[in-house]
């Protein structure tokens, strides 16, 4: 599977969160970030690690974090409290989206798609976040917003 492809994927899923105003898939990343689009997210690969399974080698699997990174406001905005309060409530519909029993296929090999591409979670793998911060910097400018790890399963 394509790291590409998953990042769509998890594009598609935050698009789908409420609030979110744009997602967009990766070879549509913007260079710098407008004031209309945000909040704001994106998907970016981190730590992986990918070998055969099952007898023969036959299945390749790959399991890696996926970081999500939300862009809420310019940094210069004052309103703290407002925007604090707005980015927590923000945080909280991601950290229900990607515990929700629906979200967990991403890919489910069908047809002419071999690949198996899951959202895993568990006592072994959990998902994390940072909390809001005012540090998450994109095209030079500074933001405030948060960070969430999101483990992936690929199997093909």
């Amino acid at each position: 599977m394509a790291i590409n492809t998953t990042i769509n994927l998890l594009q598609a899923v935050n698009r789908g969160v409420p609030g979110v105003k744009r997602a967009p898939v990766l070879d549509k990343y913007p260079t710098q970030l407008n004031t209309a689009d945000l909040p704001f997210a994106i998907s970016w690969p981190a730590d992986g690690t990918w070998h055969h399974e099952g007898m023969g080698g036959a299945l390749k699997r790959e399991d890696r974090t996926y970081r999500i990174l939300v862009y809420t406001e310019p940094l210069g905005q004052n309103d703290i409290p407002t925007r604090a309060a707005a980015a927590a409530v923000l945080l909280q519909r991601f950290k229900e989206t990607y515990l929700d029993p629906a979200t967990v296929a991403l890919a489910d090999p069908s047809g002419s798609n071999p690949y198996q591409v899951t959202v895993e979670e568990g006592a072994q793998s959990p998902h994390s976040d940072g909390g809001l911060v005012s540090n998450l910097v994109f095209g030079g400018v500074p933001f405030h917003g948060f960070e969430l790890r999101v483990r992936v399963r690929e199997l093909w």
